[in-house]
């Protein structure tokens, strides 16, 4: 996500200040990959080891929402058709003592009115799971990674919430796994997808 941001951030200096059509950003934001493509075939005999989580390479971008400090990973957590604007500023700025390379700003249209809940607000909500298991929660297929209390979803943009309990003893397992899928096209298509299940001949 944190190159993604630095290679917007490249190619948009031709201003200070610079306006990005929506779509345009929410799908670099959301879409694309970087990093280097292994080629798998199925005479491979050993696997390949890939880490999901890239190190931090220096980049640090402050996100706004309506004018409120949120995680870069609500991009994700918001309805795309209902963002009118998003700006980029270029400048390094100090913020509660931490240097951040930029600021992206992003309004909602007036007249929608998201309807913001934390993880864990949803997870109280809508389930009813143990206290005593460890919750691990999902964006789609993005593991999210910050405070459950501080992370919000727009609770209008759920297509469903799954919940999968994992429990293994002999490792000391006890963990509940939320995935919260939003209303993506994609994601509203492949749930509306019917899969008949048979013998196979």
């Amino acid at each position: 996500m944190k190159k993604i941001l630095l290679l917007i951030l490249i190619l948009s200096s031709f201003n200070l200040i610079s306006q990005i059509p929506v779509d345009t950003l929410v799908g670099k934001l959301s879409g694309l990959k970087t990093g280097v493509r292994v080629i798998y075939s199925e005479n491979d005999t050993v696997p390949v080891v890939v880490n999901l989580k890239e190190g931090d390479e220096g980049t640090n971008v402050l996100f706004y929402l309506n004018e409120e400090i949120v995680d870069e990973q609500i991009i994700n957590a918001i309805n795309p058709n209902q963002i009118k604007e998003v700006k980029i500023e270029k400048e390094s700025i100090q913020f509660n003592e931490v240097k951040y390379d930029g600021i992206v700003y992003i309004r909602i249209k007036e007249n929608y009115t998201p309807k913001f809940i934390s993880l864990n607000e949803l997870k109280e909500k809508y389930l009813n799971l143990s206290d005593n298991a460890s919750t691990l929660f999902m964006l789609n297929e993005e593991i999210i990674d910050m405070d459950y209390d501080s992370f919000i979803v727009d609770e209008k943009y759920i297509l469903k919430i799954e919940t999968q309990a994992i429990k293994n003893s002999k490792e000391q397992l006890d963990m509940n796994i939320i995935k919260v899928i939003t209303r993506t096209k994609s994601n509203i298509e492949k749930a509306n997808t019917i899969i008949i299940k048979g013998v196979a001949n």
